[in-house]
């Protein structure tokens, strides 16, 4: 699987406006037993890093696959359960396959801009795409081996492992990279964990750019990944920033057991300043969320104090979780709420099929995958069972006044698997509710393309836009006659606002 970034220009004339969105306060009545337990307040201290960049020259720098690993679930038993009675579905209810998407109805169509080559593969699978880029027009991306900096016009200026950027000593085995920009500090944030699978090593890195500007170095910060001593380790992260806060969630596991998720709640003025950085963490979620994502602001601007999480269920329900934390950690009354809105049910679908090749491709479970926040809704999506065991896409409007939820899906079961999508915001205003999803897309007479989507404010879709078409089948990491490929665990989407129309890019995964 190699890794491809790419522009998708949206041609909207609408214009985003800088804002600090107020978090409304809560109303409803929670649930029982609704609040999460918080630690005392921790600090960490900087180390200062300027990384070299690797001789661009010799790019791509193939290095020893990482070991292949199966995917850490909340409940792999049932997960796999659930996934054998659809791929029999999936099978005995083919119909007559369809060679496009579905019709498109909505008249904000994606229009495709700019794209180039990004980070090559040079050891790991899946490839954990990500990426952000600044006011200025400098681009990151990330994958789950190396990080590095673009230009508008894709020149690479920058490229190295993710183990040699943080740089601490013992931390070898590096993975689940993060990267986002904070349009309010004009600064980066790169976030990446050492992923050995052992309590003793599980550690948070943590990097904060001096400059909006990534050449000129970065704060860079270790915390622990198991900070209940409890013999456990920190694994799958989500991150977004609020107006004063750095909000980093992941899934605590002993062994190959889940326990429970974590958040941990950062004061981000201290990561840019290169100062001590003040931090607490958060555990025992009422409702026993998998994956919680905590979610960032859609437009130009911020919100808070405070912050909005979501949670869906991994192998299906008919509602997802809803978390408030209610203040900063500076104030002394913060609490985290929770909820349960109730949406249509949904479920994990089977395993995709690729082009040339028996092998399938991991479509993972229903755990919340991208999302962010606008006016008083919260937009997420993941992937489920489209029908007859076909995975689609799952987009929702939480509605954070109302705990009410509205939904639509997208997809063509029969004909492809629709996975791993990332949502941004389209919008112009805050009222604006129409965004673009990126997705990659696979199926036994194709090989895994990159392809996007469009849905206006009533959830209308436009037709799906080609990005990348595959270019072979990948037979990487599986080594047993019945292991799966993984091909996500997730793909990258950033809103660019400091362009002067609606403009998102996009790193996904096609096949090489």
């Amino acid at each position: 699987m190699k890794y491809y970034l790419a522009c998708f220009i949206i041609c909207c004339l609408q214009y985003t406006v800088v804002a600090q969105y107020i978090k409304p306060a809560v109303t409803e009545t929670p649930e029982k037993n609704v609040v999460a337990q918080k630690s005392q307040l921790l600090y960490a201290t900087p180390v200062e890093a300027n990384p070299e960049s690797a001789d661009l020259n010799l790019l791509p720098m193939l290095t020893k696959k990482r070991a292949w690993q199966p995917e850490h679930s909340k409940n792999p038993e049932k997960l796999e359960a659930i996934k054998r009675e659809k791929a029999l579905q999936k099978e005995a209810g083919r119909i007559a396959k369809k060679s496009q998407d579905p019709e498109g109805f909505s008249s904000v169509s994606p229009v495709l801009g700019r794209n180039f080559s990004g980070n090559g593969n040079d050891g790991s699978s899946p490839m954990d795409n990500t990426v952000a880029i600044s006011n200025g027009g400098w681009i990151i991306s990330a994958v789950n081996s190396n990080i590095q900096y673009f230009s508008l016009s894709g020149q690479r200026f920058f490229s190295r492992s993710i183990a040699d950027f943080f740089n601490f000593a013992g931390v070898e085995d590096v993975c689940d990279p993060l990267v986002l920009y904070d349009n309010e500090a004009d600064r980066f944030i790169l976030f990446a964990q050492e992923c050995s699978g052992e309590s003793s090593n599980s550690s948070l890195l943590i990097a904060f750019s001096k400059s909006n500007n990534p050449n000129q170095g970065w704060w860079v910060y270790k915390l622990p990944g198991n900070p209940r001593n409890n013999n456990t380790w920190f694994d799958y992260p989500k991150m977004a920033v609020t107006k004063n806060e750095l909000l980093i969630s992941g899934n605590s596991f002993e062994g190959d057991e889940f326990k429970e998720a974590l958040l941990f709640q950062i004061q981000k003025a201290g990561g840019f300043a290169g100062e001590k950085l003040n931090y607490q963490y958060w555990y025992g979620f009422p409702g026993d969320p998998f994956t919680l994502l905590p979610v960032g602001y859609g437009l130009s601007g911020s919100y808070g104090p405070g912050a909005y999480l979501v949670a869906s269920e991994p192998e299906g329900a008919r509602y997802v979780h809803l978390y408030d934390l209610t203040n900063d950690m500076s104030a002394s009354d913060e609490r985290i709420v929770y909820y349960k809105v109730p949406v249509e049910e949904y479920s994990p679908a089977a395993n995709a099929a690729q082009k040339g090749t028996d092998r399938l491709l991991d479509n993972g479970d229903c755990r919340a995958l991208s999302g962010f926040l606008l006016d008083t809704i919260i937009h997420l999506v993941f992937h489920t069972d489209q029908g007859d065991g076909w995975n689609g896409i799952n987009y929702l409007r939480i509605h954070t006044l109302t705990r009410k939820a509205e939904g639509s899906t997208f997809g063509l079961a029969g004909s492809y698997d629709y996975s791993y999508p990332a949502v941004a915001s389209l919008a112009g205003t805050s009222g604006d509710k129409s965004v673009a999803v990126g997705f990659s897309r696979s199926s036994e007479e194709i090989f895994p393309q990159i392809r996007m989507v469009t849905c206006d404010g009533n959830f209308n879709w436009s037709s799906a836009l080609l990005i990348k078409s595959g270019v072979g089948y990948a037979d990487y990491t599986a080594e047993g006659k019945d292991d799966v490929e993984r091909w996500g665990d997730y793909s990258g989407i950033a809103r660019w606002f400091g362009a002067p129309i609606p403009t998102v890019w996009l790193s996904a995964s096609f096949g090489s």
